[in-house]
């Protein structure tokens, strides 16, 4: 359940699953040059089940099988097979600070009220 946080940033309709568009977003909004190839192969790397979006049960068993063949996978880029690098320790920090300050912004807009 570690990495639950870290698919939840990214799950942007709470559908359980990660999307093509979702995963394109998360990288726009971390301004992270990506194409449409590069998602559709991050997808098949962890869409065990082959229905065309990510599963939690699958991000889960990608990231601790990942993690177990020595791939620190938020602390640097992961490379993709075909060669393309994903910086995907940048985009969850910075869809972090964006959940923070929305929500402090929240937080400070029911307080003016």
């Amino acid at each position: 359940m570690r990495h639950l946080h870290r698919f939840d940033l990214v799950d942007d309709d709470g559908s359980g699953t990660l999307e093509h568009h979702e995963l394109m977003a998360a990288l726009q909004a971390a301004q992270i040059p990506a194409d449409a190839a590069s998602i559709d192969e991050m997808i098949q790397l962890m869409d065990a089940n082959r229905d065309g979006c990510i599963g939690w049960g699958e991000f889960e068993a990608f990231m601790t099988e990942e993690f177990a063949a020595g791939k620190q996978l938020l602390s640097g880029e992961y490379l993709l097979p075909s060669g393309t690098a994903l910086p995907f320790g940048a985009m969850i920090s910075k869809l972090r600070r964006e959940q923070m300050m929305g929500e402090v912004m929240a937080g400070g807009e029911a307080r003016s009220k």
